[in-house]
């Protein structure tokens, strides 16, 4: 189960990089799941 988090959260890193206009909604999600 963690490592499936981890893999989606690498996945959403790659998202972020291909479109970076996004990274600052996805940094928030991530901050909020945490």
């Amino acid at each position: 189960e963690l490592h499936d988090h981890e893999d989606a959260v690498l996945t959403i890193k790659k998202v972020a990089r291909t479109y970076s206009p996004w990274s600052s909604k996805i940094y928030g999600l991530r901050n909020l799941s945490k």
